[in-house]
């Protein structure tokens, strides 16, 4: 067991030794390989990784505002084409849509306002009789 450790720790550092002595030319040219050779897998592995970690880093309020933004953004490049008014007017509606649900997405939820309304605003000042 211990055997398979060291040597695993062993083969990592020859590697990385062994990358890290590398001209950079040579590791751009590898990359390079790598990335034409396995693009897909890359990139899927990549944003499977980021959406993971997004999930578990930002709330679901920030998460939907992420979303939002990238929906507004993609809305913003299909604008730059020359559309029919029809599309038009459904852009204008999407836009709508995500400025009110931006808007909803700022206000706070049902379980903070009960909160507010039972303790009160951690914000508010309290006067004391």
């Amino acid at each position: 067991m211990w055997s398979l450790f060291r040597n695993l720790v062993i083969f990592g550092a020859l590697i990385v030794g062994a990358l890290y002595f590398v001209p950079d030319d040579i590791k751009n040219n590898l990359t390079s390989l790598i990335t034409k050779t396995v693009p897909e897998k890359t990139k899927t592995l990549k944003e499977s990784l980021q959406g993971g970690l997004d999930s578990i880093i930002l709330s679901p309020a920030q998460q939907r505002e992420k979303l939002l933004n990238k929906l507004e953004a993609d809305i913003g490049e299909i604008k730059k084409e020359d559309l029919p008014p029809k599309v038009q007017e459904i852009i204008a509606d999407s836009e709508t849509i995500i400025a009110k649900l931006k808007a909803k997405n700022n206000d706070s939820g049902l379980l903070q306002t009960a909160v507010n309304k039972v303790i009160g605003s951690p914000t508010a000042t309290s006067t004391c009789p």
